[in-house]
């Protein structure tokens, strides 16, 4: 299969950490299987339903009525559908973005079954319908599908309805039942990393530690219905709490943790943030000499308890990506949405940000991507894109990355602070001189537009 584009990748489950600590209590633990590689870049699948828009505007000459949330499936020939499906297609097999991530919650069942339909048109099967002509116009050719193997499918559970009352559910049952409906929607025999969504929102976390962690194990080391287990959320303490009680009750390892906007122009807290390793008796803990290592921001990380959550992570052998490079639009030049829950003084200072990048003739969206591509800790980085011309901007900004001279890595164990030389010497093949400027400016520890709500820690929210 020729492909235009060829996103770069990195390695992920063969991915081992310079200054990992082996861990003998982890060995004959059951572990999901997961990709050797991952491209740089993966497709968030959200914008695939009507999670942000009450109404999809139709062409006049569309013969297609409106698409409406309530309307699950989705009607299959909609033109806004169709171009979904077209969508997908393009970033899987011209692009080479096979990492897709989606969600139940995600247009409660819409975009799973947008990445269902995809799915018939792209994976091999033994079982293709019969086509019409209609069906012909969104359909690749027979000799362009690919195994199911080449692709990674990635959703979650724990989210599901927009009424508050069934928005939620982290039992047991539900686990099994959202998952097999997940398989069902997408069509795609197994999930690659099944994600509990959003943990913070749970009534209980000991539900979640004596319940729905153990079921999504199960999922996964005995019915084989799933791959891998992940977590995904907004607070970094929580999924760090969720883990380790996980490993530390059950003898439950998670595969993987997805972050999102941890890791950004504003917002740095994924490496930078000294996280408390929760419930660790004295020897559990990473050495102090070992955890100065692995820490190079600040000084904050000089107790043999305190750690990042990247560093926290890499201790558990657990994979990194992350997601919302662009801070759910915070860092574009059309602004974040209404219900952003983003302070007004971080909003004013991004718009500085802004300020300084056309001073400097930068484009503030692609120099905030560029940031969150260019840290090899982190092996992916799911973007929401909702139109092959979307695809095609994160794709040229994706092929600026070039893999780091691995000297750097092997001297340090990780990547360093943009404001360090050796740093910015590596990044010299992705960055331009000017954008180079722009984040030395950004990241200024005293006067940058960020400094200040860094240290009142209200660079987050």
């Amino acid at each position: 299969m020729t492909k235009k584009h060829h996103c770069p990748r990195r390695p992920f489950a063969s991915l081992n950490y310079v200054n990992h600590i082996e861990r003998d209590d982890h060995a004959g633990l059951p572990r999901g299987k997961l990709p050797n590689t991952v491209p740089i870049i993966g497709l968030g699948c959200s914008s695939f339903s009507k999670f942000f828009d009450q109404q999809v505007a139709i062409d006049n000459t569309s013969k297609c009525e409106d698409l409406t949330a309530d309307m699950i499936p989705p009607p299959k020939h909609h033109p806004t559908v169709k171009e979904w499906v077209k969508t997908i297609q393009y970033a899987v097999l011209e692009c080479g973005i096979n990492l897709l991530d989606t969600s139940p919650w995600y247009g409660h069942g819409m975009s799973e079954c947008v990445v269902g339909y995809a799915m018939d048109t792209i994976l091999i099967s033994n079982d293709i319908p019969a086509m019409n002509s209609s069906q012909e116009e969104t359909l690749l050719a027979g000799e362009n599908r690919i195994k199911r193997s080449d692709i990674i499918i990635n959703t979650k559970i724990g989210r599901y309805s927009s009424e508050p009352k069934e928005m939620f559910d982290f039992s047991s049952e539900r686990v099994r039942q959202s998952t097999l409906q997940s398989i069902s929607r997408m069509r795609c025999e197994y999930i690659d990393v099944l994600q509990l969504h959003d943990p913070e929102f749970s009534p209980s976390f000991e539900l979640l530690i004596n319940e729905t962690i153990p079921e999504m194990a199960r999922l996964r080391d005995e019915d084989g219905l799933v791959k891998a287990i992940g977590m995904t959320g907004y607070p970094l303490e929580v999924q760090a709490y969720l883990i380790d009680a996980a490993y530390k009750r059950h003898g439950i390892l998670f595969d993987t943790s997805l972050v999102y906007c941890h890791y950004n122009l504003h917002d740095q807290s994924l490496f930078k943030k000294a996280l408390k390793v929760p419930h660790m008796a004295p020897q559990e803990r990473i050495a102090s000499s070992s955890l100065k290592k692995l820490a190079p921001y600040d000084d904050t990380f000089n107790s043999d308890n305190y750690t990042s959550y990247a560093n926290f992570l890499e201790s558990m052998d657990t994979k990194l990506l992350a997601a919302a490079p662009l801070s759910m639009g915070l860092l574009t030049s059309d602004g974040p949405p209404s219900w952003h829950p983003a302070s007004n003084e971080l909003k004013i200072a991004c718009r500085h940000v802004e300020h300084i990048c056309a001073e400097h003739n930068v484009n503030f969206a692609a120099l905030a991507m560029l940031f969150a591509l260019n840290n090899d800790r982190v092996a992916c980085t799911v973007i929401g894109m909702k139109d092959r011309i979307q695809v095609d901007k994160a794709m040229e900004i994706a092929s600026r990355y070039i893999p780091r001279n691995t000297t750097v890595e092997e001297e340090s164990g990780y990547i360093k602070d943009f404001r360090s030389s050796s740093a910015v010497q590596s990044c010299q093949s992705m960055f331009l001189p000017d954008e180079l400027k722009v984040i030395d400016i950004v990241n200024g520890s005293k006067n940058g537009p960020f400094s200040d709500l860094t240290k009142q820690n209200m660079n987050e929210w």
